[in-house]
């Protein structure tokens, strides 16, 4: 059985984001609860960090997680930040290249899609401390912009659909979840053409993105990120070298960096995101199944 760890973030004094007289605690509070019950109604273990308002330090928060383990972590966020997207978004986080959080994303992506979510995509985070200090797959969701009357409306008024939504995106992914499967351990096809399939997965667009999910309190600031567009995640060595040949043809500098098992073939060096998203929808128009990382 799949024992999944959820995760409301903020609490207490944490408060999150304020709009008007909306918590950003609060509602984390009321997604993860119901999330979690569904789960548990279809017979996934369940353990929450919180289930009150209370407030946890982020070595709290991640010493509970760990304490616990489990197969997943999902932490619930709201989307905040100065520029509020046109459209319902949702957005993703994850703390490995190979975690099967990306294919949990992909999955609730596509579900929440129905009820009118713009996919923002999915980036690698490794400076928020509930993804960084956990001894497992992590996965934050960023359900719509808190400042947004209208996310906040489909929130109140399509909630139940929303929690099944996110529900039927985690079971979808059930399988590896529970196996605890990474690229790593994919044997079910030829190498690179599993990594292939698994990043048809990843087949998410990019939108406005230029805000950051905020710091809880007590929380370390890292160094500014570099942003870069990968390409490609190969077992084999020539398959990327041919990658990058293509792309530098293309006229794009591209780089092979070895990641252990795998070989990652990366496109640019962007201190926003905007700039590497940019780059992003113009990769994926030529037909690359791209992922928007940090360094």
């Amino acid at each position: 059985m799949a024992k999944i760890i959820m995760d409301a973030s903020y609490g207490g004094r944490a408060t999150g984001e304020i709009y008007q007289r909306r918590l950003e605690k609060d509602d984390t509070l009321r997604l993860a609860l119901a999330i979690g019950e569904a789960l548990m109604k279809q017979g996934i273990d369940v353990v929450y960090t919180r289930t009150t308002d209370t407030y946890l330090t982020p070595r709290q928060r991640t010493d509970f997680i760990n304490r616990e383990g489990g197969d997943l972590m999902v932490s619930i966020k709201r989307i905040t930040g100065d520029a509020i997207p046109q459209t319902p978004t949702v957005n993703f986080y994850t703390n490995s290249y190979t975690c099967p959080g990306n294919l949990v994303a992909a999955n609730i992506a596509r579900q929440l899609e129905e009820l009118s979510f713009q996919n923002q995509g999915v980036i690698v985070r490794t400076d928020l401390s509930v993804l960084r200090d956990i001894n497992m797959p992590g996965l934050v969701i960023g359900l719509g912009h808190i400042r947004s009357d209208r996310d906040n409306a489909l929130i109140d008024e399509r909630f139940d659909e929303i929690v099944a939504a996110v529900t039927q995106g985690i079971i979808a992914s059930f399988d590896f979840i529970e196996q605890g499967t990474t690229l790593e351990e994919d044997t079910s096809l030829d190498q690179d053409s599993s990594l292939e399939m698994y990043q048809g997965f990843m087949d998410m667009n990019f939108y406005e993105f230029n805000q950051e999910v905020p710091l809880e309190e007590e929380e370390e600031i890292g160094e500014p990120f570099t942003y870069r567009v990968q390409v490609g995640l190969f077992r084999v060595y020539e398959n990327a070298l041919n990658v990058l040949n293509r792309l530098t043809m293309q006229g794009y500098q591209a780089q092979i960096v070895d990641q252990g098992d795998f070989y990652s073939v990366q496109v640019g060096d962007f201190p926003t995101l905007d700039e590497a998203a940019e780059l992003e929808r113009n990769l994926r128009i030529l037909g690359y199944n791209t992922l928007l990382i940090a360094i």
